[in-house]
């Protein structure tokens, strides 16, 4: 198995790459949004 450096990564490449490994794994689609505030309805 390869080793791979994840501290490389920056926070929003690390964020993307573990969206595609779920996306992947769960068959499923998860959006993403680009960064700044995050507004939460209740």
């Amino acid at each position: 198995m390869n080793n791979y450096d994840f501290l490389t990564l920056s926070p929003n490449e690390f964020e993307n790459l573990t969206r595609d490994l779920l996306q992947k794994k769960l068959g499923v689609f998860i959006e993403t949004f680009d960064k700044g505030k995050m507004v939460v309805l209740i």
